[in-house]
């Protein structure tokens, strides 16, 4: 072979694809910014690209929708692609997987193949040394904590702008409308069907629909309250009567239900029903984790109406189930138990909830009674020793850490109650970490707050011995269970997290500021445990 066509056989380009993804629509310009680095990058590198695989408008979080990230292992593991190496911007371009070893089998199928991963703005070359593994995997941690970054960032911004009373998306339920407002908060227009905003400064709300919805609404409440009518009856009603739905749709048995459940016909708007982070499939809340908003706009329906609504609905699916329902499963329960009580009732999977028997009967002890069961007289359960203990030690600490900043105490520390600058009302409580089959979390009553203005909560171990983070809540989020409750690793309290105590003085002056709610009377269900010192040295939390 002559020296020239030795040179001309080694100056022969390599084969390549390229790899290109942009997470949103928005992001107009990423995929030929990415395309022309990889380009510049290929020129430089010997290398010639002969396919281009795009993911537009894909997520990195998941590999389910990326079509084209998938057609690339498919062509790859399926042999002779017709290339010879694949051609990546950066590692986060390849994804921002939650688990790093995704990402990285993802690149093994590919390396296996005998095919390379080039990633053309990192820093270092994927020539499977121990600098290139060590950096490749840090750099998967980052892009991975970018989203999970962005998330927290997101889902505080969501719920500041709900508390505003701002629109989050959704549905537009039956009777109201989305009203768009300009920078200034001045209305512009009334969004169509199908319509959005097109500028970022833009907000929209929820107004009042047409009278005649309104009314048609109210008649509804009626019907369902007043004239005993199941939703299919009224739903065949309106039908028969021309009157048409969301949309133009006929009216449904679910559409009906839909109106005599939805809390914003009294005034309150929820957020937070339902979640969907990080690219997991979309799951249900808790009802204590959802976010309400009062008098988000004016009520259609009165607060007392809502509630016979719901009363009558809940009646109706008691009435559902015959007494032999009812009583057969609660009478073989006690023959094999030999007694009854909530918890023997919640493990059995074909009994009915422990709240139908209350809904039927009036409570449990009238069901067990009407299967010949009396319950033993309850023995008080005192509090332990050091729970009272921590809880007043902390207490301590709390009115030590406002009194350095140089904040005037008062109130009751015995019953874990401050007065700050004889104005502000703090509730003071610690709760350590519970566990569950699905989930670990910290629960806070609270029904024994009395008159306050704020909680302030220590999350605890497990083993009650470390202090794993503090809360400043507003009274004004008290849920209506009476008890607070903050899942391990969820978001949805996050606004209210302290890291340590010498920022709560800042934080509640800045709070009160910024307050625009009455001090909430929180009706108190229980005593609270006295405190058997006044002031005990605190524990090391």
């Amino acid at each position: 072979m002559l020296p020239g066509e030795t040179m001309v056989a080694a100056s022969k380009p390599v084969r390549a694809a390229q790899y290109i993804r942009m997470s949103t629509d928005q992001q107009r310009y990423s995929l030929s910014n990415q395309a022309a680095a990889i380009e510049t990058y290929a020129a430089s590198h010997g290398f010639e690209i002969v396919r281009t695989y795009a993911d537009p408008g894909r997520s990195g979080l998941t590999f389910a929708r990326r079509k084209e990230l998938q057609q690339l292992l498919s062509d790859v593991l399926g042999g002779a692609p017709g290339f010879e190496a694949v051609l990546v911007y950066d590692i986060s371009r390849w994804g921002r997987f939650q688990d790093t070893d995704e990402s990285a089998h993802y690149e093994w199928l590919v390396r296996n193949a005998g095919i390379p991963i080039h990633y053309c703005a990192e820093a270092f070359e994927n020539d499977g040394s121990l600098t290139s593994a060590i950096m490749k995997n840090l750099k998967r941690v980052m892009a991975g904590e970018y989203s999970r970054e962005l998330s927290r960032k997101v889902w505080s911004a969501q719920i500041r702008q709900f508390e505003l009373g701002y629109r989050m998306g959704g549905r537009t339920p039956y009777g109201l409308r989305r009203l768009l407002l300009d920078e200034r908060g001045r209305p512009k227009a009334i969004l169509q069907p199908g319509e959005a905003k097109n500028l970022r400064w833009e907000k929209v709300v929820l107004v009042q629909g047409p009278p005649e919805e309104l009314a048609l609404i109210g008649r509804i409440y009626r019907l369902s309250v007043r004239d005993a009518l199941s939703d299919a009856q009224i739903a065949d009603l309106l039908n028969r009567e021309g009157h048409l739905a969301v949309r133009g749709r006929k009216w449904t048995k679910f559409l009906i239900r839909q109106v005599l459940t939805s809390e914003i016909y009294m005034g309150t708007a929820l957020f937070n029903r339902t979640s969907q982070r990080l690219g997991r499939s979309q799951r249900r809340n808790p009802r204590e984790e959802w976010v309400r908003l009062p008098n988000a706009l004016p009520p259609i329906v009165s607060a007392r109406r809502f509630a016979e609504a719901q009363r009558v609905r809940g009646h109706r699916r008691i009435l559902r189930l015959s007494e032999a329902a009812l009583l057969t499963p609660l009478r073989r329960l006690l023959e094999e138990k030999g007694r009854l009580s909530l918890p023997l009732i919640a493990a059995e999977p074909d009994m009915p909830n422990h709240a139908s028997y209350r809904r039927r009967y009036g409570s449990l002890d009238a069901a067990y009674a009407e299967v010949g069961y009396v319950r033993p007289a309850r023995k008080a359960c005192p509090v332990p020793a050091a729970t009272v203990d921590r809880a007043a030690a902390f207490t301590v600490q709390v009115a030590g850490s406002l009194m350095r900043a140089g904040c005037k105490i008062g109130g009751d520390r015995e019953r874990g109650v401050l007065v700050v600058d004889r104005a502000c009302y703090i509730a003071v409580a610690t709760s350590r970490l519970w566990s569950s089959a699905r989930e670990r979390f910290w629960e806070i009553r609270t029904d024994r707050c009395g008159e306050v203005d704020f909680l302030i909560a220590c999350l605890l171990s497990g083993d009650d011995r470390t202090a794993l983070g503090y809360y400043l809540i507003p009274a004004s989020r008290f849920p209506r269970c009476g008890a607070i409750r903050i899942l391990e690793g969820g978001h949805r309290l996050e606004r209210y997290r302290l890291e340590d105590l010498t920022t709560l003085a800042d934080a509640l002056r800045e709070r009160r500021s910024g307050a625009t709610s009455p001090r909430v009377r929180v009706r108190r269900s229980a005593p609270l445990a006295p405190r058997p010192r006044p002031e005990p040295p605190p524990p090391s939390l």
